[in-house]
């Protein structure tokens, strides 16, 4: 959220001016809509870890990333078409991450980068474990706010926390040692594509190093988890160019063999190309054996014929 103005009032008490909006609280939009249609969980995700981004690269950590903490506003984009803004709040707890000399520190940034060992800052259900243990405030970075932005989008999604617990103790337990469940185990029937799932699982880790390093890395996790692919044609077995002398035979794994050049006679000018002659099919054995009992038949006849005329009385 913009900061306008800071100055002091005449009393003397100092003061902020801050730009002026209206649109939802996330928290309201959850608790009517969820689940939540997975592009748009992504859009917001998104916009949200670039406002983020931004205040860790300031050395901002929020420390109360939750839904009431996130506004969602109309504005007009590109094409006129209304499209959905998002709006980080309420940095009033937000920690300072000192990294000047050691000797510095003590006049810069006192009240603000000191926390003590075991003091809890935030909102219970949407903690790090690192904010649940109560480290103190040097040893939390911007990767817990990533934490506490996954429990928000697993919560869009699915329209419930990650953790269920009777009491604040037993919700700090849970973020500590609990591992959470896969949302596409949880809630099947919200078909969740998977890798949005793995980016989301990735946030819940509970060492910080297995979470995406930053808000600009986890938004291109995102992008990279909801672009689609390009449809993969099936393979083709064995393509023979036709306008190639040489054949080429293209095999699936994508190496391809020439084949040896099949050789052909050249063509004669101003004759005409004739068809291919087709050999006669070989006489099969039923035909062999009616030639053969034709010419036994044909002597047995001829036999009889000179043993009639033998016996004819001489003229």
């Amino acid at each position: 959220m913009r900061v306008e103005d800071i100055d002091e009032a005449e009393d003397g008490r100092p003061f902020i001016v801050m730009e002026y909006i209206e649109g939802s609280s996330l928290a309201d939009v959850i608790e009517q809509e969820a689940p939540m249609a997975v592009p748009r969980v992504c859009s917001i995700i998104q916009q949200a870890a670039a406002a983020l981004n931004a205040a860790h690269e300031l050395g901002l950590v929020h420390r109360d990333i939750k839904p009431s903490n996130i506004a969602l506003i109309a504005s007009a984009g590109r094409s006129g078409i209304s499209e959905e803004q998002v709006k980080v709040l309420d940095f009033g707890i937000a920690k300072v991450i000192d990294t000047s000399p050691e000797e510095d520190q003590a006049h810069k940034f006192t009240r603000l980068t000191l926390t003590g060992t075991g003091m809890l800052i935030g909102t219970p259900a949407y903690m790090s474990p690192e904010q649940a243990k109560g480290l103190p405030g040097d040893q939390i970075d911007g990767r817990s706010d990533l934490y506490s932005l996954g429990i928000v989008m697993y919560e869009m999604l699915s329209g419930d926390l990650p953790f269920k617990a009777a009491t604040t103790v037993e919700q700090l337990a849970a973020h500590i040692n609990t591992p959470p469940r896969p949302i596409r185990e949880v809630r099947p029937e919200l078909e969740v594509p998977e890798r949005v799932s793995e980016v989301l699982m990735r946030c819940l880790k509970k060492e910080p190093a297995m979470r995406p390093a930053s808000g600009q890395a986890l938004i291109q996790e995102l992008k990279s988890a909801t672009r689609k692919r390009p449809l993969v044609s099936p393979p083709k077995h064995a393509t023979i160019p036709a306008s190639s002398s040489t054949p080429v035979i293209q095999l699936d794994e994508g190496e391809s063999r020439k084949l040896p050049p099949v050789a052909t006679e050249p063509a004669v000018p101003g004759s005409a190309v004739s068809e291919p002659v087709t050999p006669e099919p070989e006489a099969s054995g039923d035909k062999w054996m009616l030639w053969i009992a034709c010419l036994i038949g044909a002597l047995i006849l001829g036999a009889l014929t000179v043993g009639w005329l033998w016996t004819q009385p001489a003229q």
